[in-house]
């Protein structure tokens, strides 16, 4: 049997018109719709300086 891929955006995030974090869930299924795995990805974005910043605080 093949496995299925359902990705699924259940929210995001917008500042200043740019969007700065996304929450995705996931579940994985068999062709006869048993789910066999679950995943849920809540990754964050930053600009460049933003992430250089996060980066390099609290370095000596």
């Amino acid at each position: 049997m093949s496995p299925a891929l359902r990705v699924r955006i259940v929210s995001r995030k917008e500042r200043a018109g740019r969007v700065t974090g996304l929450a995705y869930e996931m579940d994985l299924s068999t062709v006869d719709g048993r789910v066999v795995g679950e995943a849920a990805i809540r990754p964050r974005f930053k600009t460049p300086v933003g992430y250089l910043t996060l980066r390099l605080n609290d370095r000596d």
